[in-house]
């Protein structure tokens, strides 16, 4: 089995993390740290990394392009055959043009509606305009500047705020200007600091404004609160999808199962040791205080994820191996699986394997899971469980030692110390019926 991170590198993979502490022993400040961000869904570990990011103007993110999100609502549509991430963007960017195509006919009928009814075939998924040169589309729309700046002006006041926008900055600058409780310099930094905001060179901006850090700061948080997928509000994704944590696919040639942490819509995190060298040149003990923190917290955040991903793997790792039928056979066959056995093949505490999949979801060829689905204890008022049994039975007697072969007694303490409870009678039942003989007949004299 190979498991991989989510840029493709192959992992040797038997890394301990170690146990946890006894509950009577204090936990180090860095393990509830990492404890805290394996509890986290995916989408709320992007929220924790945002604040985060917010806090600490040392920290830097790049975000990966890749997308891997899976449609809450009718999981099972999507497990069909015929359903594909393709057929859901076309259907959801669908729903956005003729959303604000109602919007738009609410104008009266002039040329700058139908110059606005054109440029709509140039919105993205996303809610920004993706434009060609303004001669061009000058040309298409047999129109002037001036009529083409009035139609583009239109269509950013449509709903919702920051729709049409040609970047990230006129997006922000579209809903700090409609929203009257912004704060007063949030417009002005967005407008002439942009480069500085997203480098997060906060000491600059508050150096050339005249203010202190805690006034950008307040700002800094109040950005957090606008969004930068102005399309996303309508369709709602970020209630609507999952994003799985790990990818599990069968190689065709060897059959063996590929496990990958699924590195999209994660940002990946860096320190900016410039930023940080300059500001340690500066006459100030509570600065060098400051930044001395500010580096402690990136490390302490950076190393959360790697550990998250690392157990993450190693967990997915335990329920391919400790699940195989259910990956074989395409999720139509589940055995016996419980929390402390996954705990043990990871040599986890139990606690930890519960935070790692706790709201973790994971993508196979064959549909999206949670991993606690994989996590089953029998009920023995169903044939599937009869099913189950009998197969344990089965391989019990065949794995026997044929000079002490098992008593029906000895198979059922065997079944029980897998969480099994079968009566004895029961045993013998199943084993008749599985065509083998009492224990004494099967021995070899």
């Amino acid at each position: 089995m190979k498991v991989q991170n989510g840029f493709g590198m192959q992992r040797e993979y038997r890394t301990k993390l170690g146990k946890l502490q006894t509950n009577r022993q204090k936990l180090s400040l860095n393990m509830q740290q990492n404890l805290r961000i394996l509890q986290l869904s995916h989408k709320d570990l992007l929220t924790y990394i945002d604040e985060e990011l917010i806090s600490n103007p040392l920290m830097n993110v790049e975000y990966s392009l890749g997308e891997l999100m899976i449609p809450l609502e009718g999981l099972e549509a999507f497990w069909d055959s015929d359903y594909t991430m393709d057929t859901f963007i076309d259907r959801t960017s669908e729903a956005l043009q003729i959303y604000l195509k109602k919007q738009i006919m609410c104008y009266r009928a002039t040329k700058i509606r139908d110059i606005m009814l054109h440029l709509l075939i140039y919105v993205a998924d996303n809610g920004y305009l993706i434009l060609p040169s303004e001669e061009e589309l000058c040309q298409e729309c047999n129109c002037s500047k001036v009529e083409l700046l009035d139609a583009l002006t239109l269509m950013q006041q449509l709903e919702p705020t920051g729709i049409c926008a040609r970047s990230l900055r006129e997006c922000w600058l579209i809903q700090i200007e409609q929203d009257y409780s912004a704060p007063d310099l949030a417009y002005v930094i967005v407008e002439s600091y942009f480069e500085e905001l997203i480098k997060r060179n906060f000491y600059k901006i508050a150096n050339e404004l005249a203010v202190s850090t805690e006034v950008i700061s307040e700002i800094v948080a109040y950005y957090r609160r606008l969004t930068v997928n102005p399309a996303y509000v309508i369709m709602d994704i970020r209630e609507e999808y999952i994003y799985p944590d790990i990818m599990i696919t069968k190689e065709e040639e060897t059959g063996e199962f590929i496990i990958v942490y699924n590195q999209a819509q994660l940002p990946v995190l860096s320190f900016d040791e410039g930023y940080y060298q300059e500001l340690q040149k500066q006459d100030d003990d509570s600065l060098q205080a400051y930044i001395k923190q500010m580096k402690s917290r990136y490390q302490f955040v950076f190393q959360g994820l790697k550990k998250r991903e690392q157990t993450l793997l190693l967990v997915a790792k335990a329920f391919v191996e400790l699940q195989q039928d259910f990956f074989e056979s395409q999720g139509q066959k589940k055995m016996p699986l419980t929390l402390e056995e996954v705990a043990k093949y990871c040599d986890f505490h139990l606690s930890t394997i519960s935070r790692a999949i706790q709201g973790k979801y994971f993508y196979t060829d064959f549909g999206v899971f949670s991993f606690s689905e994989l996590l089953f204890t029998p009920n023995f008022t169903n044939d599937l469980s009869q099913d189950v049994v009998k197969k344990w039975i089965k391989k019990l007697i065949e794995a026997e030692d044929k000079n002490k072969p098992l008593s029906d007694q000895k198979i059922a303490e065997c079944l029980g110390e897998m969480d099994l409870s079968v009566a004895r009678r029961t045993v013998a039942k199943y084993r008749v019926a599985l065509g083998y003989a009492s224990a004494n007949k099967r021995k070899i004299h």
